[in-house]
This record gives structure tokens, C-alpha cells and sequence, in this order.
């Protein structure tokens, strides 16, 4: 299992805008529901540029079992 503590800490050290910021942090909430509930989560609409960042943070945590549906 990943390190959440750890690595949403330096995930979120690397991003500078504010708003990014809290977008990712919203996702990785729902993340840790869903690891450990495992039951399906779902985000808020998001535009092709927090898509964009939203993939690269999942994929950078080796998370491949999502969904996108656009």
C-alpha cells in the first residue's frame, strides 16, 4: 500500500497554484476513502487542464484503476 502521509505531503509541496492545490487534495481524499472503504469515489467536474493534472498525480502514485468519463 502506498505511504498516503508521506506522499500526499511531498505531492502537494510540488504544486505552486493555490487552487491546483486543492484540487489535487480533494482527489487524494477521495482516494484514501476509497482505499479504504473500497467503494467507488467520484470527483466534481473537472476541466481538461485539472484532468491533465489530476492523471499525472495518479499515475505518478502508480494508481491505474480509475475512470474518466468525459
Amino acid at each position: 500500500m502506498i505511504n498516503m502521509k508521506n506522499n500526499r505531503n511531498d505531492i502537494l509541496k510540488s504544486i505552486e497554484k493555490a487552487d491546483d492545490k486543492l484540487t489535487v487534495a480533494k482527489l487524494l481524499d477521495r482516494w484514501g476513502f476509497t482505499s479504504k472503504t473500497n467503494r467507488p469515489a467520484h470527483s466534481d467536474f473537472l476541466d481538461p487542464r485539472q484532468q491533465k493534472l489530476v492523471d499525472s498525480v495518479l499515475k505518478s502514485m502508480g494508481l491505474v484503476g480509475y475512470r474518466k468519463y468525459i
